[in-house]
């Protein structure tokens, strides 16, 4: 599955879907990051909240990635949706 973002402007938050598993779990990991967890404790999904004021950098130092092609796709987006937001 290819990374998906979906932006809330109203709301100023966002959702990173990085794996089309069941969301079984959810952790809270700062006051504007929240991970969804799959049966196998992975990270399939992050919710950012106060989107415009997220800064990319400190983001990807939180999310485990399972591989760099898919940090590559995130900052691809992420730009991308910075941009038309």
């Amino acid at each position: 599955m290819s990374i998906e973002i979906t932006v809330d402007n109203a709301v100023d938050a966002a959702y990173i879907r990085l794996s089309s598993s069941e969301i079984v779990d959810s952790e809270t990991v700062s006051d504007d990051i929240i991970f969804d967890y799959d049966k196998d404790d992975r990270v399939i999904g992050v919710e950012v909240l106060r989107f415009s004021r997220q800064q990319l950098d400190n983001l990807l130092k939180t999310i485990p990635f399972e591989s760099e092609s898919q940090k590559s796709e995130l900052i691809n987006l992420w730009n991308f949706k910075r941009a038309i937001a």
